[in-house]
């Protein structure tokens, strides 16, 4: 990766563009964007706003506002876990049994006994 020149200790929006044009044309399918990236990223916002960054950049308006925030978007989950669904099942035999299953568990194997 080339070197940021620095203006005031402070790269530009276009050299940080052009780092990032660098990186994509370089990069394999879902490689992450590197740290140095997103920091030189960050380090504009004391010049630039959030919105326009996150556009000339193409970057996540959310992800780089969380970082400028000092936070990291590592924190934010990937995967959020729910809480089970409720199902209600009703079965009539020819015979004319029933049965209702009320629960989350697997009911598989009730349903196979219960037509058996």
């Amino acid at each position: 990766m080339l070197p940021i020149k620095h203006t005031q200790d402070h790269p530009t929006l276009e050299q940080v563009q052009g780092l990032f044009n660098q990186w994509r044309s370089n990069k394999t399918r879902r490689d992450p964007i590197p740290p140095v990236l997103w920091d030189a990223a960050v380090s504009l916002a004391k010049q630039y706003s959030i919105k326009k960054i996150a556009r000339c950049l193409n970057l996540d308006y959310n992800k780089l506002k969380i970082r400028a925030r000092g936070g990291s978007c590592d924190s934010i989950p990937a995967f959020i876990e729910c809480a089970p669904v409720l199902t209600i099942i009703e079965m009539t035999k020819p015979t004319g049994e029933c049965m209702r299953i009320e629960g989350a568990g697997n009911v598989r194997e009730l349903i196979r006994e219960f037509f058996a």
